[in-house]
């Protein structure tokens, strides 16, 4: 899952070590100053990903 337009403190509160030990798969991408800059981000890594997979799946 990805998350963006978190704030700061959020951000670091739900780290690494957090996630995993809920057994939870996220990505955060913290706000910024750009209004949907996070999102564009969240949004690019997400097709990435699908890419990837899309690719093991067929190849």
């Amino acid at each position: 899952m990805y998350l963006s337009g978190v704030g700061e403190g959020a951000s670091r509160y739900w780290d690494d070590e957090r996630l995993a030990g809920q057994g939870i798969a996220l990505e955060i991408y913290p706000s910024t100053d750009t209004i949907g800059e996070s999102t564009r981000h969240a949004f690019a890594a997400a097709e990435n990903r699908l890419v990837r997979v899309t690719e093991r799946h067929d190849g």
